[in-house]
């Protein structure tokens, strides 16, 4: 958004809400001795990153942020935080979709190997 530092500090705001909400994930992930959940956060979380060099998933979630948060304005705090909140929580439902689907592949497997 150009020159406009209050739509930057915004955008630095919205990244700052999730990253103790990963934290919290992964801590109880460790609290309970969750392998499983810890390396399936951990995969899901270097998928995305891979899904990032398509672009596909982040310019969807980036179409709907501005779709939503269009009407409100141009620039400024609250814009910039918006987007990147909802663009964020869209991102967190695809890599929860991924971290659950790959709980449930390496629970499958770990119980094929044990029985």
């Amino acid at each position: 958004m150009g020159n406009d530092w209050s739509y930057d500090l915004g955008v630095i705001l919205g990244i700052c809400i999730f990253i103790p909400i990963y934290v919290m994930i992964d801590n109880h992930a460790i609290k309970s001795n969750n392998h499983i959940l810890q390396k399936s956060l951990l995969n899901g979380v270097i998928i995305r990153a891979m899904t990032q060099s398509i672009g596909i998933v982040d310019i969807w979630a980036g179409l709907v942020a501005t779709s939503m948060v269009g009407t409100i304005g141009e620039g400024g705090l609250f814009v910039g935080f918006a987007l990147t909140v909802i663009t964020g929580i869209i991102l967190s439902g695809v890599v929860a979709i991924l971290t659950g689907l790959l709980v449930l592949i390496m629970t499958a497997v770990k119980h094929k190997k044990s029985h």
